[in-house]
């Protein structure tokens, strides 16, 4: 299923899902500090434009989902009229915009999500940051390779959702770096199955892919944790979930 139409499903499941995580949160306020004008790409429901919407700062949230950005645009109204928060649906897979920022935060496994055009997608927010400026993305490490042992293998759990418990079942599989994960939210009287498919790229080749869009100075953190930022090094493995950081020279 492509992201546009796995999010227009997702879309009313997406904050029960994410709302207790916050690991991201203190990262991103850390290196958005001395910025004005701030991008996040792949916004979402709005979790981290909530946390970033502060006196003196204009964050842009971007995603590719309308369902997304309507919550989005419900849940910040008074953001979004004391207009610390900018609500925008576009794809930087296909162009960039015209408006200077500068910081992009591409959060939340965003760019996983993209299959075609990825450098593209790279080169296009590139253009529209200032010089000096970082691209920080949250790259996903699969779970089908974390734990081998639960490769196509059935996951329950159960969550809650507008005062209604839901079982959610959970299957991932990954072939040729490609993980497939099937959701299905069953409630007694409803099913809804959810197919989203998720590409897992190395340090090594988002490495590759953010030099060929121009930016340089590349380093990683490991765990959302500051202290951790590295460059990459020759025989380093990745085992986990991490950022990556580039610089517009």
């Amino acid at each position: 299923m492509e992201a546009r139409n796995t999010y227009k499903y997702f879309a009313k499941f997406y904050d029960s899902y994410t709302k207790d995580f916050l690991k991201d949160i203190s990262l991103y306020k850390g290196f958005i500090e001395n910025c004005t004008n701030i991008l996040e790409v792949g916004c979402g429901t709005g979790r981290i434009l909530k946390e970033l919407a502060v006196k003196n700062k204009i964050i842009t949230g971007i995603d590719i989902s309308e369902e997304m950005l309507e919550i989005a645009k419900e849940k910040l109204k008074q953001e979004i009229l004391d207009k610390n928060i900018i609500i925008m649906e576009h794809d930087f897979s296909n162009g960039s915009i015209e408006k200077i920022y500068d910081i992009c935060l591409v959060t939340w496994f965003t760019f996983n999500y993209i299959f075609e055009n990825a450098e593209n997608f790279l080169k296009n927010i590139y253009d529209c940051l200032k010089e000096g400026s970082l691209i920080i993305l949250d790259m996903f490490y699969p779970q089908t390779l974390k734990h081998p042992e639960n490769n196509s293998k059935w996951i329950h759990k159960e969550i809650k959702f507008e005062d209604r418990k839901y079982l959610l079942k959970d299957k991932r599989s990954i072939i040729n770096n490609v993980e497939q994960r099937i959701q299905i939210f069953e409630t007694d009287d409803h099913s809804e199955e959810i197919i989203t498919n998720r590409i897992y790229y190395s340090k090594t080749d988002i490495q590759t892919k953010l030099l060929n869009a121009e930016f340089n100075e590349i380093s990683f953190i490991e765990n959302y944790d500051i202290s951790t930022q590295h460059i990459l090094t020759k025989n380093e493995r990745t085992e986990n979930d991490y950022i990556c950081i580039g610089k517009k020279i």
